[in-house]
């Protein structure tokens, strides 16, 4: 999970965090949404920390469901390359 703690992540701004995400695994990034999903089920959760940990799982998942398209592409693009030999 790239370094997006609490006091330095409120002085990053959206595109920061998106270049940050944007180098992690799918796994990586998977990792890191359900660890903000665990934080956000907790019962004292402040409004900053609700904001921001919304901000980066929104990313987080962005970054998720574009890996599984560009895999789902790759995949149709090798299935087109096999049959068509």
């Amino acid at each position: 999970m790239p370094n997006l703690s609490e006091d330095n992540s409120k002085n990053l701004d959206k595109d920061e965090i998106r270049r940050a995400i944007s180098k992690l695994s799918y796994e990586e990034a998977l990792n890191s949404l359900e660890l903000i999903l665990n934080q956000l089920k907790k019962d004292d959760v402040r409004v900053d920390d609700l904001k921001r940990y919304y901000l980066q799982g929104k990313i987080y998942l962005e970054h998720c469901e574009k890996m599984l398209k560009i895999a789902d592409q790759e995949i149709i693009e090798f299935s087109k390359d096999e049959f068509s030999e």
